[in-house]
């Protein structure tokens, strides 16, 4: 039985032609169908299972890509072009030392084509990631391509970022200036140079606002914007929070203090350069978490709250930070989700490494935190034996002194905690697996912190007031 399309006159070459068309306008589930259509009648044609392995990568279905890309290299092995769509495939599953190998036949080949050097500098640089020392080769490739296309701003923009992936900021910064003097409105640009190029996250976000009003659709630069803002107003309770250790050194105090004003100025610096719709729209999928900031601003000066109180009040303010700051991490995570689906898969990877950074900055809390622990079990364990002991003098201290130990570390190590949960659920989200046990996982850690800090902070501040008294 013939086959329908050859009835009708249809070719490999017109299939390929309509999915070409078909891509050019994004319809991407229809290029996909209307490449599956094609493959049926033309198994044997490299072309087609060339697009249709770009266009699975386009919808992020990454497993079906490398199956279609590789498909393609066997059925054409002498087409030195068929491993490009390959290797992109594996640079976004991290699988470096893959990618290296098919880039090196691939710039063997196609020398004087500054794509290939940039696949193979991304990939060297992936490689020296986890290889220290390696970096030299992906600055050299970069560098190549560059001298190969040097009025290309895509090639400019694309050896830049890989300047800012081995930490060369300097000559990242300098790309990005030589590309801008090209192409002024280049929305990729605009946002490379408020990552290397700004010197204040004022700055940048003036850059990111250029990058959006240049094409409103970028979701890396409405993410870049709504990290500057969302970050800044968490560091709002974080820095209020670490007071109560300052408290024992003035001159650490001194320093959070300073600290503390340079992020209102860049916060309330940010929100005036950046778009006021943009900026509402961070509030979109948060709505009822609008007073946690206000929340960490009445409890900012938790100090007095204890002077005007005689200690009595104390764990309440620092109750209302921790309830602050897991209400701007959780505000800033819903906010994120309505991005996730526009981002590459390349994207969301970044993103991920980003915020598992941030999280780890949190490990001094939590070490702070389980401090906290220890010294509430030892108090738990006198109460024991005040108890047994039928020592009721002291055992009502030993109460208030494991109730407060427990309050502070909530106070410290939840957020930290919520924040490492998240960064795991980022993880999972850019390998695209299930994310709902990991959001559970936050989710259970911030109801057992407030829960604890309920408790623990305000006997904390009873406590307290006892003691002084």
């Amino acid at each position: 039985m013939q086959d329908p399309m050859s009835e009708r006159g249809t070719t490999a070459s017109d299939v390929a032609k309509r999915v070409e068309m078909l891509q050019e306008f994004r319809r991407l589930d229809e290029a996909a169908e209307e490449c599956g259509t094609g493959l049926a009648s033309f198994p044997e044609d490299p072309r087609l299972w060339d697009l249709l392995s770009e266009i699975e990568l386009a919808r992020k279905r990454l497993g079906a890509a490398e199956h279609a890309a590789r498909t393609a290299i066997r059925l054409d092995p002498e087409n030195g072009l068929l491993p490009v769509t390959l290797v992109r495939i594996l640079l976004d599953q991290e699988r470096f030392e893959e990618a290296r190998d098919l880039a090196r036949g691939v710039v063997a080949r196609y020398s004087w084509n500054a794509g290939a050097h940039l696949l193979l500098a991304r990939a060297e640089a992936g490689v020296g990631r986890r290889q220290p020392g390696a970096f030299h080769l992906a600055r050299q490739h970069a560098q190549t391509a560059v001298s190969l296309s040097p009025s290309d701003p895509g090639a400019l923009s694309a050896a830049a970022a890989v300047m800012g992936e081995i930490k060369d900021r300097a000559e990242a910064a300098r790309l990005v200036r030589a590309g801008l003097a090209i192409d002024p409105g280049d929305p990729v640009l605009l946002l490379q140079q408020a990552a290397f190029g700004a010197r204040t996250d004022i700055g940048a976000t003036r850059l990111i606002r250029s990058a959006l009003a240049a094409d409103p659709t970028d979701s890396a630069a409405a993410w870049a914007f709504r990290e500057t803002i969302w970050v800044r107003r968490r560091w709002i309770p974080a820095f209020a929070i670490w007071s109560t250790v300052a408290l024992a050194l003035p001159l650490a105090l001194l320093f959070l203090v300073v600290l503390m004003i340079k992020n209102f100025v860049i916060l309330l610096g940010s929100m005036r350069a950046a778009s006021r719709v943009e900026f509402r729209r961070t509030w979109e999928r948060a709505p009822r978490l609008r007073f946690a900031v206000p929340l960490a601003l009445v409890c900012l000066p938790w100090p007095l709250w204890g002077v005007a109180t005689h200690w009595f009040a104390i764990g309440v303010p620092l109750f209302g930070l921790l309830v602050a700051e897991l209400a701007i991490l959780f505000g800033s995570r819903a906010d994120e989700r309505r991005l996730e689906g526009l981002h590459s898969a390349s994207t969301l990877r970044m993103i991920a490494r980003t915020k598992q950074k941030e999280a780890n900055t949190g490990w001094g809390r939590l070490g702070v935190g389980v401090f906290a622990a220890l010294f509430g079990v030892v108090l738990t364990l006198s109460v024991g034996g005040g108890v047994l002991g039928h020592a009721q003098e002291w055992h009502v201290d030993s109460v208030i002194g494991a109730c407060a130990a427990f309050g502070i570390m909530a106070v410290f190590a939840g957020p930290p905690l919520v924040a490492l949960a998240q960064a795991k659920e980022r993880r999972l989200v850019a390998d695209r697996l299930p994310s709902a046990e990991a959001v559970r996982t936050a989710r259970r850690i911030a109801a057992a912190s407030i829960g604890i800090a309920a408790v623990g902070a305000i006997v904390a501040g009873v406590g307290l007031g006892l003691s002084l008294n």
